[in-house]
């Protein structure tokens, strides 16, 4: 059996629509954002690992060194642009979506009933909400690492 669905309202092809949909205005933010993401991971690699020392007693001890103030300078700033692009780019995206249903709902007075979906919405910022929370992370590691330092001096 096959259904067979017919667009009287012309809601789904319209030419309106039609652009609305390839017209995606929040994919640029996104992309410079996971780019900005990559550039910081990229940064963490080159932190110092472990190294060996031997004490006044010939044993062999362990110790890791703090990473250099540029790297630092470099992760917090990526990680804060990421998360401003991200912040951006979850605001376009909830303005163009409730927009997008308004308009359908009100061109079509009523006939057609578009909404949001509240999952794509929470997707978006609870992803925004974990940029945030990473740039919290950076901002302690940077400011714990300068304590440290200014007690060792």
């Amino acid at each position: 059996m096959t259904l067979f669905f017919q667009d009287s309202c012309n809601a789904i092809y319209c030419p309106i629509s039609m652009h609305s949909t390839s017209a995606d205005t929040f994919f640029y933010p996104r992309v410079v954002q996971i780019i900005l993401h990559l550039t910081a991971i990229i940064t963490f690699a080159t932190f110092p690992g472990w190294q060996k020392e031997l004490d006044e007693d010939g044993e062999e001890q362990q110790f890791k060194s703090f990473p250099s103030t540029k790297m630092l300078v470099i992760i917090h700033v990526a990680t804060w642009a990421a998360a401003f692009f991200g912040f951006v780019s979850a605001l376009w995206q909830h303005a163009a979506a409730v927009t997008a249903t308004r308009t359908v709902s009100a061109t079509m007075y009523g006939i057609v009933d578009a909404r949001t979906g509240p999952a794509a919405i929470w997707l978006v910022w609870i992803s925004e909400f974990f940029n945030c929370v990473g740039l919290l992370g950076i901002t302690t590691i940077r400011e714990g690492i300068q304590v440290l330092a200014s007690l060792v001096e």
